[in-house]
């Protein structure tokens, strides 16, 4: 028994109205009126009640297709699904070929709702049911359509999408469609074109290039203004209910370009993009583009390399552009010439500003910049994060810094600069501007450090402003400042410096500058209302006064106060005073100049009179010395010249001494007189050129008298060319030269003359040479 299959109802019942369809034209057909002619080929089918039969058209054709859907009353809901038109259909192949074609796929609301899809053609191939006995549509298998106009109304929240191409195979119930061949996708603001495409409205999908690469596309970023680009590989369109991407996959490379009327003209080189688009009034409009990796990017002023990028839009414009790094920028007709970062990179697509993070180092025309991140702008720059800046003013290092046109660079936060003019070494302080010719201005505290001729100098302050000269810089410090050259720590309110080896320290009216510098035995302390320096020389003008450790010119006290019309340290390091010299202190007295050499002497000249000073020796004792030159050393010695006399008493001794000379060397255990000397004790008196004398021992003195020597003590005088006298021991020695005599005036009116003479005097024991002994009578 042979079994026929049976076409499924959705096949009968649009045979049915095909066949109905036919049967109502041949019934209204004139045909009295017609001429018999062999009309087109047509279309064989069995019909039950009349045999097989063959019918044939031509011109227009409609055909409405019809769903039958079983309804929960078990009655049948006929819903039109499709409606095709065309003209002059022909079998072709178990097919309808059908020109002029027009097809519409009805959605949801049917006849009068928004079609699903809808095609356009010259020609098109439709399957016929071959199981079916009435004359009928397969819609379960492809249609294909030459060179068809597609349009997907609201395939997606955005607009229509049309599609042409070269021949397309349409699932009819599904809406997939699948084209080989060269194709052009459009939608408003939107076009793809290449080779091979499938659309599946339902999924809101579309699959293109993914057997032959080579796609080409464009988005409207503004009227008439468009992103366009081409990949080697294939790609999709896709959405969701929010959201929709055009997503391109690249053999070898993916560009997207953006035109020089672009809010950001340039080329994006990539491995594959997804770029995210928004429905809008006019159509797409771009979103988010995400770029694979490796990116390169070539703008109008900078081409930037690295790994995947991300460029977002905001208000319909270019935003920005970011680089995953590392990341490496060049730049043309700027300053900067190449930037690198570890991190990423993010370009602004209206200034043209590129910020960078991570291990950030710019190469500059003339220096580099290196932080943990920067921006680049199109003048100027900013930094933060260990910045280090180096170029033509100088090199900088803070934790953040920015660079402004005219005004140079500005650092701040632990900010330390090594200015380029010679002579500056380092500056530090919490705010530092440097200008482009190397000048420096800081409005806080700082510490700026230099060195002229190998002598290193700094400088405390509140603020400090510099300038350029032909020759030199030059500087002024304000604010508490504090100056030091060398050991000389000088504070006062300003500084004025010119090229460091010339500069002006003030002080205020109530404060006068003052400076400090280390001695052995303590601190010395100048102070004046300004410090000058001149080279080497430092001058203190404006009431002038140093303060010594009196042990530092051998005095016994504390300190020694020096007041001079003038006071100058010396480029040898000595002090001068000149005109009107006080001392006060470890020493009272007066001079018209005096010169001191650290851990040496104090001198001082009288000229046209005789100085006088008094003080206490380093053992305590009072002495007053007179001469026109007078000369303390620190050890304890003291040296007098012109007219000397000193009056001492040391701590201890029985009696002062009082010696007149022309020279006086006066030591802490002696000392030695030449010139018409006289020496006074209270006990002694004695004349000679020149007097010896030790002290042992404060209860001890030792005198040696020589030439025209004479003494007078208490056991009588002496006469010679040499006296030794020793009070303590009692000891009296005389001597001639020349065969001259020796003599000894005995208080018992002896008189004794010899070369020389011992006399014991404790033991009452005399020795003489060859003498002569005699007595004057009372």
């Amino acid at each position: 028994m042979l079994s026929q299959k049976l076409p499924s109802p959705r096949k009968l019942v649009f045979g049915l109205v095909l066949f109905l369809f036919f049967l109502n034209a041949l019934l209204h057909i004139d045909w009295a009126e017609q001429e018999t002619r062999l009309g087109p080929e047509g279309f064989r089918q069995n019909v039950k009640s009349l045999g097989v039969i063959e019918t044939a058209f031509e011109g227009p054709i409609s055909i409405l297709a019809e769903d039958r859907i079983e309804q929960s009353d078990g009655t049948i809901s006929r819903v039109p699904a499709m409606r095709i038109q065309g003209h002059d259909p022909s079998p072709e192949d178990d097919s309808m070929r059908l020109f002029e074609v027009h097809v519409v796929a009805f959605g949801d609301k049917g006849i009068h709702g928004i079609p699903r899809y809808e095609i356009h053609g010259p020609s098109a191939l439709l399957p016929t049911d071959s199981a079916s006995n009435l004359l009928s549509l397969d819609r379960t298998l492809p249609w294909v359509f030459e060179k068809p106009t597609l349009v997907f109304p609201a395939m997606t929240d955005g607009k229509d999408f049309t599609l042409e191409a070269e021949m397309a195979f349409l699932s009819p119930l599904s809406g997939i469609v699948r084209c080989k061949g060269a194709y052009t996708l459009s939608s408003p603001g939107l076009l793809i074109q290449g080779v091979d495409i499938t659309l599946n409205p339902k999924d809101r999908a579309i699959l293109f290039g993914q057997k032959n690469g080579n796609t080409e596309w464009s988005v409207e970023l503004e009227p008439n203004i468009w992103l366009t680009g081409n990949n080697d590989g294939g790609g999709r369109f896709y959405s969701d209910q929010k959201k929709s991407w055009l997503e391109l996959h690249a053999k070898k490379k993916c560009l997207a370009i953006f035109p020089e009327n672009s809010t950001m003209p340039g080329t994006l080189h990539t491995n594959g993009l997804q770029l995210e688009l928004a429905g809008t009034k006019s159509g797409w409009a771009p979103q988010k583009l995400d770029a694979l990796t490796p990116t390169q990017w070539q703008g109008k002023s900078e081409h930037l390399i690295g790994n995947q990028a991300q460029l977002t839009w905001k208000e319909n414009t270019a935003h920005e552009l970011l680089i995953r790094g590392p990341v490496s920028a060049t730049f043309f007709r700027r300053e900067e010439q190449i930037a690198k970062a570890s991190q990423q990179a993010v370009l602004d697509s209206k200034t043209g500003d590129l910020e960078l993070w991570g291990k950030v180092h710019v190469q500059r025309n003339l220096g580099s910049l290196r932080a943990d991140w920067a921006k680049i702008h199109a003048k100027t720059w900013e930094a933060k994060g260990q910045v280090h800046y180096q170029g033509e003013e100088g090199e900088l290092f803070a934790d953040e810094a920015f660079s402004r046109p005219f005004d140079g660079i500005f650092a701040k936060g632990n900010a330390a600069a090594h200015p380029s003019k010679p002579g500056l070494d380092i500056l530090r302080a919490s705010t530092i501007q440097l200008t482009p010719n190397g000048n420096l201005q800081v409005p806080q505290r700082f510490r700026l450090e230099g060195r002229d001729e190998g002598n290193a100098w700094s400088v405390e302050a509140n603020s400090l402003e510099t300038r350029p000269t032909s020759e030199d810089i030059h500087s002024l410090a304000r604010g508490e400042v504090i100056w030091q050259r060398g050991e000389l720590i000088a504070r006062g309110d300003e500084l004025l410096q010119r090229g460091g080896r010339r500069s002006v320290l003030t002080g205020k009216a109530k404060a006068p500058a003052h400076a400090t510098f280390p001695l052995e035995e303590g601190l010395a302390k100048a102070e004046a209302m300004r410090f000058v320096l001149s080279g080497e020389t430092l001058h203190l003008q404006g009431k002038p006064s140093l303060s010594l450790p009196a042990k530092a010119i051998g005095l016994s006290g504390d300190h020694l106060f020096i007041h001079a019309k003038f006071i100058n340290r010396l480029e040898n390091g000595q002090w001068e005073f000149i005109g009107n010299v006080h001392f006060t202190g470890a020493l009272q007295g007066e001079a018209k100049r005096a010169l001191w050499t650290p851990q040496d002497s104090l001198f001082f000249l009288g000229e046209d009179r005789l100085l006088r000073f008094e003080g206490e020796r380093l053992d305590g004792s009072p002495f007053q010395v007179f001469a026109k030159e007078v000369t303390f050393f620190k050890n304890g010695n003291s040296l007098l010249a012109g007219d000397a006399e000193i009056h001492c008493h040391p701590r201890r001794a029985q009696s002062s001494l009082q010696i007149t000379a022309h020279t006086i060397q006066f030591t802490e255990s002696g000392g030695k007189a030449e010139g018409q000397v006289q020496l006074t004790t209270s006990t002694h008196a004695g004349e000679a050129a020149r007097i010896d004398w030790q002290r042992p021992s404060p209860e001890q003195l030792a005198i040696q008298l020589q030439e025209n020597a004479h003494l007078i003590c208490p056991e009588g005088e002496v006469f010679g060319d040499h006296i030794n006298y020793e009070p303590q021991a009692a000891l009296l020695r005389a001597q001639s030269e020349n065969g001259a005599q020796a003599k000894l005036l005995l208080k018992d009116g002896r008189e004794i003359l010899s070369p020389w003479i011992h006399f014991d005097m404790n033991q009452r024991l005399l020795s003489t040479g060859k003498a002569t002994v005699s007595r004057t009578l009372p």
